[in-house]
């Protein structure tokens, strides 16, 4: 019975032109159901049309991009991505159609970087939607929901995942203050959020249950999912002995298992309605000016005047060279001439 509202549901909703409704569908429970509705949902809550086109580079030009070859070898490592009832030769033409819609992307927007478990990502909408229609959705998420993971560096991810310790202290401080202890970091939960669970995950279902969910939500949902799958495993965490080597390698396992997903998706998003994202960022602007007024930087060393910036500029004029000594000695000399004279002569002060 379930099932078949949702079926309604979905078909409405797709009938009236209804995203918001589409969305609605695909967070709740079992999300979109099947690749069938997905092929007609994802497209539309991606904010993409299937009649959109964009050009299309040359092998030639694709092989001498610079990230051409590191898209190859990962791709070339995902086997276990494709499902393991196709012919060898229909998934290498799937391994080559990834590979092409990676790179396209990639030239489209060159500001963009290429990032490990990138691929992860785009395997799963290729397998749904398929080379072009999938070539549009991920084109759209690398300028949006995975932008950050696509800088130069990992900055911005870094500062993203860093905010799964505030959601962990406000459900329970005790395991936050556990991990810290731990010093287990961030990298636990790096694989998850930057590749949408999909490099962790061996079951197709859940995998495309949860783009369901992070197609639909806040760009942020992984990371609440995150705290929602460590809050799960509260009480083994906390049997644990507090040091890093055991607690990293149970967290990077911990999504191995078998995790009741639905009921984790429900805690994200209960997690994501108390503590939305600009509620996190305002707690951590606050605990950096806190850090910064409990730890302020190093004063400056007094500055003299006009003379003893001309000093350290004659110096820095010709550091590296084999006169820098020499250069050194004269300004100093030249300062010590100058402070002598205004010692007795206070109004060459301006100088």
């Amino acid at each position: 019975a379930m099932q078949l509202r949702k079926r309604r549901m979905i078909e409405r909703s797709l009938a009236d032109g209804s995203t918001a409704g589409l969305k609605i569908a695909a967070v709740n429970e079992r999300g979109l159901l099947c690749d069938d509705y997905r092929r007609l949902v994802w497209p539309k809550i991606g904010g993409v049309s299937v009649y959109e086109t964009s050009p299309r580079p040359s092998m030639e030009e694709i092989t001498q991009h610079a990230y051409y070859s590191q898209v190859v070898l990962d791709v070339k490592r995902s086997l276990k991505r494709f499902p393991p009832s196709i012919a060898e030769n229909q998934r290498i033409a799937l391994q080559d159609k990834l590979v092409f819609m990676i790179m396209r992307v990639l030239m489209k927007n060159p500001e963009l970087h290429y990032y490990q478990g990138y691929h992860d990502i785009c395997v799963t909408i290729l397998l749904v939607l398929g080379e072009e229609v999938g070539f549009l959705l991920v084109d759209k998420l690398s300028c949006s929901n995975l932008r950050r993971f696509m800088d130069k560096t990992m900055a911005r991810t870094a500062d993203l995942l860093e905010h799964i310790y505030p959601l962990l202290a406000h459900e329970n401080p005790e395991l936050c203050k556990f991990l810290e202890r731990a010093q287990v970091g961030i990298m636990f939960c790096l694989s998850w959020v930057i590749t949408w669970f999909g490099h962790v995950l061996s079951d197709y279902d859940t995998v495309v249950r949860l783009f369901d969910l992070f197609l639909s939500s806040h760009s942020w949902m992984p990371v609440y999912l995150s705290a929602a799958i460590v809050l799960h495993a509260e009480k083994e965490i906390l049997a644990l002995e507090c040091d890093l080597a055991p607690v990293h390698c149970y967290l990077s396992r911990l999504v191995e298992g078998d995790l009741p997903f639905e009921e984790l998706i429900l805690r994200a998003r209960l997690l994501l309605e108390q503590y939305p994202p600009t509620h996190l960022q305002a707690e951590q602007a606050l605990r950096k000016k806190q850090l910064n007024l409990s730890h302020p930087p190093p004063r400056r060393p007094p500055q003299h005047g006009h003379m003893w910036r001309f000093a350290r500029y004659v110096g820095a004029l010709v550091a590296g060279t084999a006169a820098r000594k020499g250069a050194l000695a004269l300004a100093v000399l030249f300062f010590a001439v100058w402070f002598q004279t205004y010692r007795k002569n206070p109004s060459l002060a301006w100088f």
